[in-house]
């Protein structure tokens, strides 16, 4: 069992895993999808204008009991990326992404969710 630093993930995202498809809550645009190989955009639910930044976490298995989170992106600005559709480099299992427009998207946090630990990949200081 790990424990998710209260930043990283909120509580509503997780039980979403199971609801695919685009939501729009507490002023943030979410996409949840499965079998996921590149990364995606807000288009054509959420205005990339108004949802100029991207932050996505992929769920992968270890086993059957333990699952692990990973943060590849954090408050991404989609405009200056070559690609906005870039691949992963794997198929993720489940992948939510959240479009925002603020640096740190006002999520409800859960500090402690069973079975999960979340992994940041490439980011110092989250």
């Amino acid at each position: 069992m790990g424990t998710i630093p209260s930043c990283l993930i909120c509580m509503d995202c997780v039980q979403r895993i199971e609801k695919r498809g685009w939501h729009f809550l507490s002023g943030i645009g979410r996409q949840v999808a499965c079998a996921v190989k590149s990364f995606c955009t807000p288009k054509p639910r959420f205005s990339m204008s108004e949802f100029p930044l991207r932050t996505t976490f992929g769920r992968f298995e270890l086993s059957p009991a333990e699952k692990v989170w990973r943060k590849p992106e954090n408050a991404v600005a989609m405009q200056d990326l070559p690609s906005q559709h870039e691949l992963i480099g794997c198929t993720v299992p489940v992948l939510i992404t959240l479009f925002h427009k603020d640096q740190v998207p006002q999520l409800h946090a859960n500090k402690r969710f069973e079975g999960m630990l979340i992994e940041t990949i490439g980011m110092e200081g989250t």
